[in-house]
């Protein structure tokens, strides 16, 4: 019997069919480059956006502070009207002339405010009308003044007109007039007044200001022979309605 030798020593193709690729025989000899500037060039950008995230977290902050300390500095007056009086009412078929004179007292009511918070008020207007903004009667201004946290003020305001600003901004309109002179029959008379202001506060280096306006619908009774006349009710309105 004869064997056949094969020698191992220098295969050939044809000794192995199938063809694989070989591994290489120590994987943990194979080097590693790492980029060692590329590292260093991430610790650096790290370093240098951290201040960056800081300030836009500061800022951020700053603005909800500011949102925050708003809703608590923008605080409402209240209003009421004290007394009402008419006085020198002289009405014809064409003309209305009255003296109105009303204490309103002004409060700034906070709880959460200490005694040296301060509220402005500026550019206090008040006009006294008929049913509607149109038919104004009588017009009124006063002077700024300022309030400290709970303090009120009684402010007095004269309302008056004259022949010419009657003429000019008045009642001349007949149909209102005939409605106020049936009124004044039954010794009644229904008008309206509306107060303007502007009111601003300070705190924390801020300032914070906003325009506000006060409505009533009031009754008052007047005797025509005398010309004079007392409030008798006064509703507060919404004055966009």
């Amino acid at each position: 019997m004869t064997f056949r030798t094969q020698n191992l020593s220098n295969p050939t193709k044809d000794d192995y069919p199938y063809e694989f690729s070989p591994l290489p025989l120590n994987a943990s000899n194979v080097p590693l480059e790492v980029n060692s500037s590329n590292c260093e060039n991430c610790i650096c950008q790290s370093d240098e956006d951290f201040p960056i995230v800081m300030r836009m977290v500061i800022l951020v902050g700053f603005f909800v502070l500011i949102f925050a300390s708003s809703s608590d500095c923008q605080i409402i007056p209240e209003l009421e009207i004290n007394s009402f009086s008419i006085s020198n009412l002289n009405i014809s078929a064409s003309k209305m002339l009255a003296v109105w004179d009303t204490n309103i007292r002004f409060q700034h009511f906070d709880m959460n405010s200490t005694s040296g918070d301060v509220m402005y008020f500026d550019q206090v207007e008040g006009c006294i009308f008929y049913r509607n903004m149109d038919n104004k009667l009588a017009a009124a201004k006063e002077k700024a003044f300022s309030l400290r946290a709970n303090e009120t003020k009684t402010v007095q305001m004269r309302f008056m007109n004259t022949e010419l600003e009657a003429d000019q901004s008045g009642v001349e309109d007949e149909v209102v007039i005939g409605e106020i002179s049936r009124e004044l029959e039954n010794g009644m008379m229904h008008f309206s007044l509306r107060i303007d202001f502007e009111v601003f506060s300070e705190k924390w280096g801020l300032r914070f200001s906003d325009m506000e306006s006060y409505c009533w619908d009031l009754m008052a009774g007047v005797d025509p022979s005398t010309g004079k006349g007392r409030l008798i009710s006064a509703q507060g309105v919404d004055c966009n309605i």
